[in-house]
Order: C-alpha cells, then structure tokens, then sequence
C-alpha cells in the first residue's frame, strides 16, 4: 500500500517515514501542499497524511483540490491546533479523520489502518480471500493457517492483491502501488518480487499458479483457486520451508547507457568530495550528494551490484556526518569505482528473459547464494578481517565507530545482525546501553575482549544472542552470524551441544543438522 506523506518537518516526516516502513507501506513524502498535489495527481495514493501548516499550498486548500477533482483517497490530516473550529474545518474540507501534534505513532498507525479498512474491500481488520488469510495489524499472512515466511515487499503485493482480489494489477499499477518516485524499480524487479511471493506461498502449500499471470496485462489471484481445500496432513508434511529464503534481487542486464548514468551519480559525489577536502563545499552540492548516494545504495543492489550497495551506504553516512571522513571517502568512492567496471554477480533465481517469472526451474533457487546484512559497531583487531573478508562469505558488512554512527546506520537500513566489537568490556557494555532501544528486534553478537563467565552473563542480560572470543577466526564470526539470522524468529527448536571432544562435537553436529 503506498502512503503519501505531506509534511515540511524533515525530521518529523523521516520519523513517521520509518514507522510506516516497518509496517510494509510504501511512502512518498512530499515537502509543500503543491508538490502533494503533484505526487497524488501523477500517481494516487491509498491514504494520504497531510500536516495543515504547508508551503506553496496548505492543508485545508490541498483537501479542498483534491475532493474538487474527484479523490476519494482517504485523508488524515496532521495539525499542531487542537481547537474545535480548526478540527470542524479540516473535516469539512474534506478530510476523513485528524491527529494533532504531538501524536503517537502508533496512535497515527491505528488511524490510517482505520482509514484503509474504510476504502478497502473488507471491513474487517482480517482480510481473507479463499485459503488466505492477512494481518494488517502484525503484517502476517496465511495460507490454510499455516505462516507464510514472506519479505516485505512480498507481504506489501499479497496485500495489494488481496484488497481487490478482482483486479488484474499491471506492471505499472505495481509500481505505483508499492514504490515512491525515487525508488521506481525495473520490471524485472517487480517480476522477481511475484516470483518470490509464489516461491514462499509454495513453502506453506500454496498451488505455483496461486498468483496468476495474465499475459499482456499483469497479475492477480487466481480465481479458479479461490475455494481450495485444506492439504492433507501427508501432504503438508512434505512441505519443508527453506533453511533460508533466497536473495530478495533483480538482476538485469546493465547497458552502457545505465553504466553512463551511474559514472555520472558518482562524477557528482566525487566533485562533492573535493569541495568537502578543499573547505570549499556548498549546502546544494553536499545535498545532492547525500541524494545520489542514497539512490545508489538501493539501485546497485537491485541489478546485481551488492558490494556496491554497501559502498554506497557507507558515503552516503560518511556525507551526511558534521565532519566526513575524507580518506575513507576517496577510499570507497576508489573502491565503487572499481565495482562498477565489473559486471553484476547475476543469480540464477532470478528471470533474465520475458517469460514469466514462475517459468524458470524450482532448483534454481536452491543454486542462489543469501546475502546476509551484518552492522559491525565498535573499535577492535577483530573488525578488520570482519569487513576484508565479508564478501567471500556473502555478507553485506558495513563498520562504524560508535553508538551515534550505529543509530543512523538503524534508520536508513535494516541489518540481519549486529555485531559489537569494541576494546574492552566497558566500552561493549557502554554501546550495548546506548544502542537498547535501536536494536530490540535485530539478533545480536558480541566479539569479547576478555573472555569471561561474568562478561558473557552481563552480556547476555543487555540482550547479546552470542558471544565471540576476540581471538576467534573471521569464519567463525560469520558463521555465528548466519545462526543467528536463521534462528531468529525460528520456531525450530536449537540444541546445544556441551563436550570437550572437538571430533564428537562435529559428528554430533552434522548427525543432527
């Protein structure tokens, strides 16, 4: 479901941003009513929040245009008065319900669930359609009762689909539906996302053709399949979901002419990067830099270029600091420059040709290597093999230095699993404490540098799911860290293994896995 956002207040506006994130919706943010206007008349949205106090256009006029040309989006409006006669206002204009400032998240949250319920197919919280059932409120879905183990951007299709399970959704509605205007994908990404959702359904018992291809139109759900029967118990037992689900990509085939274009984005943060090292940087240049960069960690990935994606990530936080790090940015700018003469590391779960995405054999997904996204946080001897060796073992590692680095690093990205390596136990203990509230939900490990009884149980008790000798090999961090990802959220029972004989430990291991 996408979300127009229509707010001035930057910080305010990223912080409502994230929370929605995190509940699967895609968000356009829009910075005046004019511009709000633009975004909604190019691309309407499924519910709009519009803060009263806006530039160029406010709130009130923009519900006004909007109801004048015929929107029937659903309109929450934000407004720092709680008077009687500005709420009356507002609602006449044509709003549908308000929040005033301050509000709580999970207040606005409710209210705009509430407000998709109302133009949605469904007046209930639940929405079913045939085996499937889903949750808007915890961002579950069901097939036959059984959790489908589905990334966001699979939940966001199934529930697009679900909210009008008549429709054929095209291509381009997908996008509009699931995408803001910075971050508009190929249609090969989109192609790889329903084939990911189908992939996952599998896992649960759900038929391949659930989602249906409609040829030259698009997709929706299958109606033929709408009154399924339960699977038999014998049936069910033979559906084993996967140890982990395959890289949530689409790679294409990169032309010269996109290779031009990113040459260009990066031209442009490198121009930026001089002006920071000779003091003669303007705040435009600085901005468009930080933008480009942005954009480059979420496309590069996309077409095949993971190494890049991190590289991207780490100058854009490096520019976004009070004083950037000029040599670690000469440094990866160098070593991006680098990725990009390459070509993209393509994965064969991933169509390459016109057919349809559920063309292409069950077996190649098996083939196709996880990415693991692991945030080392900390100073230590131990990080730099971490990161030298990070890609060998498929995982995207990005290194700062401190609790304040790390919480940015949280909002702009969500890693599979933080580690924290610092030089001494206080010092562990210290970003453990400033980082609690940022990491409730992101599995933890801990690379100690004294190893001891008392450290590893105040550790345990901040929450650390792990914790590492400082002496110990960069396979075995890594190999901690793919546990730790798997197991986290895992019903599956874990079983720990207590002798000193090295040689049975390890037939022990592989008898149980």
């Amino acid at each position: 479901m996408k979300i127009l956002l229509v707010e001035d207040d930057e910080q305010l506006a990223d912080i409502v941003t994230a929370s929605l994130k995190q509940q699967n919706y895609a968000v356009e943010v829009a910075t005046d009513g004019q511009l709000g206007w633009e975004f909604a008349e190019a691309a309407p949205p499924d519910a709009a929040i519009v803060d009263v106090d806006l530039p160029a256009l406010d709130g009130i006029a923009l519900c006004q245009k909007l109801r004048a040309a015929g929107s029937q989006v659903p309109i929450l409006l934000v407004t720092a008065r709680d008077g009687e006669t500005d709420k009356v206002i507002g609602l006449d204009a044509g709003a549908d319900d308000y929040v005033t400032k301050p509000f709580s998240l999970k207040e606005l949250s409710a209210r705009l669930r509430a407000l998709l319920r109302r133009g949605g197919a469904t007046s209930t919280p639940i929405l079913s359609w045939g085996p499937l059932r889903l949750n808007p409120s915890t961002c579950e879905a069901f097939f036959h009762d059984r959790l489908a183990p589905l990334r966001p951007k699979e939940y966001s299709l199934l529930e697009m689909f679900m909210r009008s399970p008549k429709r054929v959704f095209s291509r381009d509605a997908i996008m509009n539906h699931l995408w803001n205007f910075d971050d508009a994908p190929y249609e090969s990404t989109i192609k790889a996302h329903v084939k990911g959702l189908r992939q996952h359904l599998k896992t649960v018992g759900a038929p391949p053709k659930l989602i249906e291809s409609i040829y030259g139109l698009g997709y929706r759900l299958n109606p033929e399949m709408e009154h399924l029967p339960p699977a038999s118990d014998s049936n069910s037992s033979d559906v084993e979901a996967p140890a982990a689900a395959p890289p949530d990509i689409a790679e294409i085939a990169v032309s010269p002419a996109m290779r031009a274009k990113l040459d260009q984005r990066v031209d442009t943060i490198d121009r930026a990067v001089q002006a920071i090292a000779t003091n003669s940087i303007d705040e435009l240049l600085l901005k468009e830099a930080q933008r480009l960069a942005h954009q480059l960690a979420g496309l590069l990935g996309t077409i095949g270029f993971d190494r890049g994606t991190a590289f991207a990530r780490q100058i854009e936080a490096q520019l976004k600091r009070d004083r950037p790090g000029i040599v670690q940015l000469v440094g990866l700018l160098a070593d991006l420059r680098q990725e990009l003469t390459g070509e993209p590391h393509q994965s064969e779960s991933v169509p390459r040709s016109d057919g349809d995405a559920s063309d292409a054999p069950a077996e190649s997904a098996e083939r196709s290597s996880p990415t693991l996204d692991m945030l080392v946080v900390g100073s230590s001897d131990s990080i730099a093999p971490l990161v030298q060796h990070a890609s060998r073992r498929h995982v995207r590692c990005i290194h700062v230095g401190d609790a304040g680095s790390a919480a940015m690093q949280l909002k702009l990205w969500s890693p599979d699993v933080l580690a924290i390596a610092a030089k001494s136990s206080a010092a562990t203990f210290e970003l453990l404490g400033n980082l609690a509230d940022s990491v409730a939900d992101v599995p933890t490990l801990a690379i100690a540098p004294e190893d001891s009884l008392s450290d590893r149980v105040a550790l345990a008790r901040l929450g650390v799911r792990c914790v590492l000798a400082q002496s110990a090999e960069s396979d075995r961090a890594f190999d901690a860290a793919w546990r730790l990802h798997r197991q986290h959220g895992s019903s599956e029972p874990q079983i720990l293994a207590v002798d000193d004989d090295p040689e049975f430990l390890e037939t022990v291991r592989t008898l149980l896995q």
